[in-house]
């Protein structure tokens, strides 16, 4: 390896620009993370493969990196400016890129989908397409994989070119390929919730709010567009020189990516630092009060009935006062305590759901006459 520091102007713009998004994408997920425990709620499937892609991702960019600064990368490599050895250096830290970018994408994806399952997997249909989008996503990664390594024979000619006899078949093409099949897998996994979303019993504008949330994706589809075409430029036989705009898109991908899937989880961590007016309120939504009513009495005591619709249907009736069922986070669902919109299920609450209360009142200051029974 050589020691080329950041002297290439390329070089230098890449990795400032893959410090300052994976500085963003990383915050993301420690604030996901935050958010969990702020509400006391465990980590679950969904955060252990988000926090995995983030440390792929940061593995992937920490390679980019070494690339720049150990392999000459921004630099000519036909004019003699980067030596052989570093050439090699280069084409074996592609492979370890590709396999990071594969496999970060894939749990980022598969976070979303556990998120996904978690929220409207009490539909059976919903279940069933989870399970093939997740199938295909993983397939494609493990495509991914396969194509770093056996797009050449033998193996060793992935970095050694010298070799007698060996051959590559066209790199190009593959990442072209791989790149177009990622953004199909991007779509599918957005669309998923889109008609589960639509069936809450919200306002039209926070529905259309939610689906934008949710869809934010659709950048990160945008920016793998210019990616794939940033990679037919790729030259083999300058290899450092036309890798720097391809792997900054690459790396901007995958960490926009974990921007995107963990924005919608992070809205309780805005709601401490944000105007409460920039958030929007639910207040006409689909919740429960959150007041005692004035006029009670206070021997009278309060029956809560939550009645849930759609997939496991429920009721249950509880002694708890008004205000104690209010604040009881099983038995109501309300933005005026700052939960995120995609955190439903830590209610137990399937969004799609019909959330009803009723009231019923006991007057303990009666007397109740027994009848006895005539026979």
């Amino acid at each position: 390896m050589g020691n080329y520091g950041l002297k290439s102007k390329d070089g230098r713009e890449i990795v400032t620009v893959m410090l300052v998004f994976g500085a963003i994408s990383l915050t993301s997920t420690i604030l996901r993370v935050v958010s969990r425990r702020t509400r006391n709620v465990s980590l679950g499937l969904d955060d252990y493969c988000m926090i995995g892609a983030t440390f792929l991702i940061m593995a992937c960019t920490v390679v980019v990196i070494l690339m720049v600064t150990n392999g000459g990368v921004g630099l000519h490599a036909n004019t003699g400016e980067v030596p052989f050895t570093d050439i090699q250096f280069n084409l074996k830290m592609l492979i370890a890129c590709q396999v990071l970018y594969g496999t970060g994408l894939a749990l980022v994806k598969t976070s979303m989908m556990t998120l996904y399952h978690k929220l409207f997997g009490i539909k059976a249909n919903m279940q069933v397409a989870i399970y093939v989008t997740g199938a295909i996503v993983w397939a494609w990664a493990l495509s991914i994989i396969l194509e770093s390594f056996l797009i050449c024979h033998p193996v060793a000619f992935n970095w050694n070119p010298t070799l007698p006899g060996g051959g590559c078949g066209n790199r190009n093409a593959a990442f072209v390929i791989a790149g177009v099949l990622n953004m199909v897998t991007d779509f599918m996994v957005m669309a998923l919730p889109i008609p589960y979303i639509w069936k809450l019993q919200l306002r039209i504008g926070r529905k259309i709010g939610l689906l934008v949330a949710f869809s934010i994706g659709i950048f990160v589809s945008a920016i793998s567009m210019v990616r794939v075409v940033s990679l037919m430029n790729v030259d083999f036989n300058d290899l450092t020189y036309t890798l720097p705009i391809p792997l900054m898109w690459s790396m901007l991908e995958q960490q926009l990516a974990i921007v995107a899937a963990n924005l919608p989880l992070l809205r309780r961590v805005f709601s401490n630092v944000l105007p409460r007016s920039w958030l929007g309120s639910s207040a006409y939504g689909t919740g429960t009060p959150s007041g005692e009513l004035s006029g009670k009495k206070p021997s009278a005591r309060g029956y809560s009935l939550t009645r849930m619709d759609a997939g496991a249907n429920r009721s249950e009736i509880t002694s708890e006062s008004p205000k104690a069922a209010a604040s009881n986070p099983q038995t109501r669902w309300s933005d005026d305590d700052g939960q995120s919109d995609t955190e439903l299920t830590v209610n137990a609450m399937p969004p799609d759901g019909i959330q009803m209360w009723k009231d019923f009142r006991v007057d303990s200051t009666r007397s109740l006459e027994l009848m006895p029974d005539k026979k």
